[in-house]
């Protein structure tokens, strides 16, 4: 009895073999042209390449996600931060303010010179009204409130609305009720100026916004090709919720 093949060289060798044999006990008409034998040799130095290919793939790391390793998952506090860190002009990210310009243009087209974003901000210094995201801008004042699976508290919207007419003053205010669904509020009315959009448009706003960015044809540094990829596998990530 001959020896089990070892490796995958010799699987494929041996079945090769074996097909040809099978081939020309009944060859049919068309069959009787006289083919070429394959070549074993070529054969292993094609699987050797591949396997390399493969490798080199691997080593590249294309499917890092660090928001994976660090376990964003589903949890709302953590989410909102680093939306927060994304829309922030002045955020390590290297991007400027075309997130949050691009947010604007979709939700609150206004311009300005100067702001301030803030994850888990107290509006108004009271700790039973903490906002997941706000941006105090010269020239308005937008409240965001974000949502996964948690629900709204009671009048939660409403008063949140309040506190952004009371922030504002005469600058434009907004609240941005961020949902898996981008479903209305239902702690709120329609004169609340609330805007509605889920995670999934805010993620095609954002990317379309930041795309000039990943596009500019540049020799980028380590640290920029690392915050494009994070910013792309977070906007991968709440496509999700």
């Amino acid at each position: 009895m001959s020896e089990p093949p070892s490796t995958l060289h010799e699987t494929l060798s041996q079945f090769f073999d074996a097909f040809a044999r099978v081939r020309t006990v009944e060859p049919s008409p068309r069959a009787r042209k006289e083919t070429a034998p394959y070549d074993s040799a070529a054969l292993i130095s094609f699987m050797d390449s591949l396997a390399q290919a493969f490798d080199t793939h691997k080593a590249s790391a294309p499917l890092f996600d660090p928001w994976a390793v660090a376990g964003l998952s589903r949890k709302e506090v953590a989410n909102t931060q680093v939306l927060a860190w994304l829309l922030d002009p002045k955020g390590s990210h290297g991007f400027g303010a075309l997130a949050l310009q691009a947010l604007l243009a979709h939700v609150l087209p206004v311009e300005f010179h100067t702001c301030r974003v803030k994850a888990e901000a107290l509006p108004d210094g009271n700790s039973s009204e903490r906002v997941d995201i706000v941006i105090d801008a010269d020239t308005f004042y937008l409240l965001i409130e974000a949502k996964i699976d948690a629900g709204e508290q009671p009048d939660q919207l409403a008063r949140y609305a309040a506190a952004a007419a009371r922030r504002a003053g005469k600058r434009a205010s907004a609240i941005l009720f961020l949902t898996p669904d981008g479903r209305p509020p239902r702690t709120c009315s329609s004169g609340d100026n609330t805007r509605c959009i889920s995670w999934k448009t805010l993620a095609r706003v954002l990317e379309h916004g930041l795309r000039p960015h990943f596009r500019e044809p540049v020799e980028k540094p380590p640290t920029r090709h690392m915050a494009e990829q994070a910013a792309r596998r977070f906007l991968h990530h709440i496509r999700q919720f």
